[in-house]
């Protein structure tokens, strides 16, 4: 059970689709004209936590990174595991 971003008449650009629709097992969670790809990714990553699913194996380090980085979401849970390598490094980079 993941949650995903699904972009409806993307024409002229991806950033701005007509439809913007958050699924998960095939069940629409949320869609909007008017969500754009930025504010859909803040309910993929809301998803998440509301739902309470543990990220992907294989977008681990992607998502902590989305997560800390980005977001600066930091819980009481997420805080005691111990952020990979690669994140720091990453983070470290960018904010340098």
């Amino acid at each position: 059970m993941q949650p995903c971003i699904v972009l409806h008449g993307c024409k002229d650009s991806v950033i701005q689709p007509a439809t913007t629709t958050i699924m998960m097992d095939g069940i629409t969670i949320a869609a909007s004209d008017e969500m754009d790809v930025t504010l859909a990714f803040s309910c993929l990553m809301a998803a998440y936590f509301v739902y309470g699913i543990q990220y992907p194996r294989k977008l681990r380090n992607t998502l902590i990174f989305m997560e800390r980085c980005v977001f600066g979401i930091t819980s009481a849970e997420s805080s005691t595991d111990k952020v990979p390598y690669t994140v720091q490094r990453a983070g470290s980079m960018l904010c340098a």
